[in-house]
């Protein structure tokens, strides 16, 4: 038996659907049993036979085959947080607003039969353009107008055995923007992220904070004006109970009451009220994420790195993650977001770069990214799911869930 936890979560689009080719093959050549915990399925329901869902109690709440588990629309999963195939949760939605689909479709091609069977208006040529068919409506930046949050000028960095990580990098990141880098593994993403936060010196090149050059000499307080979540959680752990955590994080200068207040609602907001006196190290890979968030949200700083915000974390969890992530942003804070969660980039960015090889190689918006796939297949990158599927029924634009209600509550199916 092989037992597999969570094995591509750290891992870019390309080596996922890499790894699941090679399980897929281990499936087929062996008779080995194999067992894998996950909470994103997208990827892996082609390889699964059957799954086990626990709920929150983790108690078993179903089992079947994925057709069985998902065969109306996957209430009962959705209820306890957990994730739906992309072409589920859509499917979910659409039928909220009417549309007759049946079963939930289980992948993108099961999605594009089901929508094509219904005929639905807007398939029909007079609809098909050139142009995006939803608006650009994400909400601008609060402080667009006030510059750049971070200016990266001309960076090299090449670490000690010789392998160059960042190789003139240029990129501007609007003052209270929500934006968002991704590349392949081995990009330079998270080594840039670092020399941001002053813990690699950049060896070429200029880096500007909130209007100052960093220097040598101002390394040491840029932690005043930019939090960072490390890729590993336990990276910033320094204590040994939850709550102490948090109240290291807050201003000493902060009176015992309001603390307490403080750190009752970060517990709260981030779903750890029952976990304060735990130590971190004991806590799930899922509750260490939304402690380490949890921590620099409670420094408030005016700048946020977020090294893979969602990783490890069911849907309900990361969504409310997300959701602290957005008002943050609404707020005025700059949140800058390493992922390789490209529909997190359709849902939340204003604005995007790519990273390939320690370049930059693309900056703009999510909808002008997922108009080059040359870009995409450059670094290693997909397109989200819906995405895919507007791009496979002939549509463009329609990135999210709230685009295709959008435009699904204009052009009804054609009934009979």
């Amino acid at each position: 038996m092989l037992i597999l936890d969570e094995p591509t979560a750290n891992l870019d689009p390309a080596a996922t659907r890499s790894f699941y080719r090679t399980l897929q093959d281990l499936k087929h050549t062996t008779k080995a049993t194999i067992l894998l915990i996950e909470h994103r399925v997208d990827a892996v329901l082609p390889l699964v036979d059957r799954i086990i869902v626990l709920g929150k109690d983790g108690r078993i709440i179903a089992a079947g085959t994925p057709r069985e588990i998902y065969a109306t629309d996957g209430t009962l999963l959705h209820h306890e947080g957990i994730w739906l195939p992309s072409s589920c949760h859509l499917a979910r939605a659409l039928k909220s607003i009417g549309w007759p689909l049946e079963d939930c479709p289980l992948t993108v091609e099961e999605m594009e039969y089901a929508i094509r069977a219904l005929q639905p208006s807007f398939l029909q040529p007079k609809f098909l353009s050139g142009s995006d068919i939803a608006p650009d409506v994400s909400t601008p930046p609060v402080s667009s107008s006030s510059g750049a949050a971070i200016d990266v000028e001309g960076v090299h960095f090449t670490y000690p055995d010789g392998t160059i990580a960042l190789r003139d990098v240029h990129l501007r990141v609007p003052r209270g923007s929500f934006f968002a880098l991704v590349g392949a593994n081995g990009s330079g993403k998270t080594t840039l992220a670092k020399i941001l936060v002053g813990l690699l010196p950049a060896q070429k090149g200029t880096i500007t904070i909130l209007g100052r050059v960093l220097t040598p000499r101002h390394r040491s307080q840029i932690t005043r004006q930019v939090g960072y979540v490390f890729q590993n959680p336990e990276h910033q752990f320094i204590t040994e109970r939850v709550r102490d955590e948090l109240a290291y994080s807050l201003d000493p200068s902060v009176d015992a009451e309001e603390r307490k207040r403080r750190i009752d609602s970060l517990l709260e907001r981030f779903g750890l009220q029952g976990y304060a006196d735990f130590n971190p190290f004991s806590l799930s890979q899922g509750q260490k994420r939304r402690l380490s968030i949890a921590t620099m949200v409670a420094m408030e700083q005016p700048i946020l790195i977020l090294d893979e915000p969602t990783f490890g974390q069911d849907y309900q969890s990361a969504h409310e993650v997300m959701s602290v992530l957005y008002a943050l942003q609404q707020a005025g804070t700059t949140i800058f977001c390493i992922t390789h969660d490209m529909q997190l980039v359709a849902d939340y960015a204003h604005e995007v770069a790519v990273m390939a090889q320690g370049r930059i190689i693309f900056q703009g918006t999510p909808r002008a990214l997922f108009r080059r796939p040359e870009i995409l297949s450059q670094a290693g990158l997909d397109l989200p799911p819906l995405a895919a599927l507007s791009a496979r029924l002939g549509l463009n634009g329609l990135y999210t869930v709230e685009d295709w209600l959008r435009w699904a509550a204009l052009y009804a199916p054609v009934t009979k």
